[in-house]
């Protein structure tokens, strides 16, 4: 049952992955996103000097938070010349931040038994953030309102953080197919 539910939540931690590296043909560290994927050259990354990744995503973007003013500047939504019906007209019920942060400590491929080796342990973290419109809009209009109550259900955070080890085989099978797994 454990090895069930391990492999149904692979899916979801690699899409945490740096995309933009699928489509870099030299990069090393392509096999993240596809196993199949063998740089040209072996490589060997530094403990804590390899590859680092950042993602965020969110159903809330910084133009919900910062306004133009008329002068050309920039001010925050908490502005009083920024009406809680524009700043809150802006946000969804429900607001949702992910955040995943990778770091490499060790890795190293090679040219071997019949094709690419790769070997890596890795660090991940990964941040979900549920975020209620009516907490913003306690921010904005606090006690002041006619407005007294706000429901802050559905607000929460879940992390996890986790250690990963990977080993990796890419094996040619003619010029046009190119095999590859990770365990």
């Amino acid at each position: 049952m454990a090895v069930i539910i391990g492999c149904s939540a692979l899916p979801i931690i690699a899409q945490n992955q740096l995309h933009s590296s699928y489509f870099t043909e030299g990069s090393s560290y392509r096999h993240q996103l596809n196993p199949a994927f063998a740089p040209n050259r072996g490589y060997f990354s530094m403990p804590f000097l390899g590859n680092f990744n950042f993602g965020m995503q969110s159903t809330i973007g910084l133009s919900n938070f910062i306004y133009k003013t008329e002068n050309g500047g920039l001010t925050t939504f908490m502005n009083s010349n920024i009406s809680a019906q524009e700043f809150l007209g802006g946000l969804k019920e429900r607001n949702r931040i992910n955040m995943n942060f990778d770091m490499n400590i060790l890795s190293f491929g090679f040219r071997g038994f019949g094709g690419y080796n790769t070997f890596t342990v890795n660090l991940r973290n990964n941040i979900r953030m549920n975020l209620p419109k009516d907490m913003f809009a306690f921010m904005k209009e606090g006690m002041s309102s006619e407005r007294t109550v706000y429901e802050l259900d559905n607000m929460g955070m879940n992390m996890s953080s986790f250690a990963e080890v990977g080993l990796g085989h890419t094996h040619r099978i003619n010029d046009n197919w190119v095999v590859g797994g990770k365990l």
